[in-house]
């Protein structure tokens, strides 16, 4: 595995500062990103950890998605 930055933001704003850079990748409940990257197959320079993240709501969007 590559060595890479981990990023564990407290605002969902730097979470998002933090995935406007390049070779970021998110990390999540239920991602096999590590898995990805102990293979090779992922190599990115930034890891952003979401899983602290108050991100709970679901926001039905007026087009049938959601947000």
């Amino acid at each position: 595995m590559r060595a890479f930055t981990y990023v564990r933001p407290q605002r969902i704003e730097d979470a998002l500062d933090a995935l406007a850079q390049p070779d970021t990748k998110l990390l999540a409940g239920g991602t096999n990103l590590v898995d990805l990257m102990k293979g090779y197959v992922e190599q990115p320079i930034r890891v952003v950890d979401i899983n602290r993240l108050p991100l709970a709501d679901i926001v039905e969007l007026p087009g049938g998605g959601v947000r």
